[in-house]
């Protein structure tokens, strides 16, 4: 009878883990996009692989802050020395 689209079904949960990251301004801000981006998202495959790009921008971001606040320190005698219990 009638072609309708398919539930996104990936958007609540997407939604909710940028909430962590990203705080609810920002998740509104770009609403739209993450909207756009989950209809696209087929299988749950799919889903985790853009949530592990998500994290692999957010740990790379934090690591250059945290290089470049040490390059900081160092210019001013303080030898700083950060470390991860993951790692």
């Amino acid at each position: 009878m009638f072609n309708l689209p398919s539930p996104n079904r990936y958007l609540p949960i997407t939604k909710e883990y940028m909430l962590k990251f990203m705080g609810q301004e920002r998740l509104d801000r770009h609403q739209e996009l993450i909207e756009r981006y989950t209809h696209n998202m087929v299988t749950e495959s799919d889903f985790k692989a853009f949530m592990q790009f998500v994290v692999d921008v957010y740990e790379a971001a934090y690591l250059k802050a945290i290089e470049d606040y040490r390059d900081q320190f160092k210019k001013h005698g303080i030898d700083l020395k950060i470390t991860s219990e993951l790692r």
